[in-house]
């Protein structure tokens, strides 16, 4: 379906919510988040005709594109109400299970890591390394572009800084080596990007490269049976930093969080290290 196509099923679907008294603001968001669907189906090569859309469609919006389960809920209820009004009731009778035994946070080991990073390409690489390694957010790799590399730091733009703010994001020399090694297969590939990720075989600077990195990573996980997403990364940087006694503040503040509570959410608890960290308290009381 063609981007006119699209803003035609988003105009239409908001010309009947202002019929039915919706209130702007509302109106104005569901656009936004009808045509992120109909965008996010479409790079998946799915229907995003609303008289045939179906099963596949709503399972894809629920649990494979990385949303948040709530977010997800108000996705599918937005398909099926627009579908309802083509006459199209197969998502409706579509049977989710929101109450999912596979549990919605992702984590990683380091063997799950090494695994992954034997089997990537260059750029799933180049992904996996920026995520683990640096922390990265999904829609920071996907805008990181080749300009905003730098010595012993990137230049990171993306939520936690507010609009239009920017931050320079240090990284290791291993990092750094990596970016090195992408550059010259970039160069040998020939792809024209300012961005720093590019993709062979179809690649497109118009594309949703954040969907893009994501696709290709979960696609990567599931060649070689390890379960992952892109936030699944950070979780490890978070994670292994703590391991190594990096303290909380610290992690926060590399990981761009305003608070460090949310940085305590993305650390994985080890009983092993909290029973060390006990027996050590106990050990100085008896000494």
């Amino acid at each position: 379906m063609t981007p006119t196509l699209i803003d035609d099923i988003v105009n239409g679907y908001a010309a009947l919510l202002a019929e039915r008294g919706v209130k702007d603001s509302t109106i104005k968001m569901r656009r936004y988040n009808l045509a992120k669907v109909l965008r996010e189906l479409e790079g998946l090569g799915l229907e995003t005709d609303p008289t045939r859309m179906g099963a596949e469609e709503v399972r894809t919006v629920a649990w494979r594109i990385g949303l948040k389960e709530s977010t997800a809920r108000q996705y599918v209820s937005m398909m099926v109400d627009l579908c309802d009004e083509y006459g199209n009731d197969a998502p409706r009778r579509t049977r989710v299970l929101w109450n999912r035994t596979e549990p919605a946070v992702v984590w990683i080991t380091a063997s799950d890591l090494r695994t992954l990073l034997r089997a990537a390409g260059p750029s799933e690489r180049m992904a996996l390394v920026l995520g683990a390694m640096a922390g990265l957010r999904c829609s920071e790799i996907a805008d990181l572009r080749v300009d905003d590399i730098h010595r012993d730091s990137i230049t990171v733009r993306g939520k936690g800084h507010g609009n239009g703010l920017q931050m320079e994001q240090p990284i290791p020399p291993e990092v750094r080596d990596e970016i090195r090694a992408y550059m010259i297969w970039r160069s040998s590939a020939g792809i024209p990007s300012s961005r720093l990720i590019v993709w062979p075989n179809g690649y497109r600077d118009t594309d949703n490269l954040a969907y893009s990195v994501y696709y290709r990573i979960r696609k990567l996980g599931d060649s070689v049976g390890v379960r992952v997403a892109p936030h699944a990364l950070r979780r490890f940087y978070a994670t292994a930093m703590y391991d190594q006694g990096v303290d909380l503040v610290t992690i926060s503040k590399l990981m761009r969080h305003a608070r460090i509570e949310t940085t305590e959410k993305y650390i994985r608890r080890d009983r092993r290290r909290e029973y060390t960290a006990i027996g050590n308290l106990a050990s100085a009381f008896l000494a």
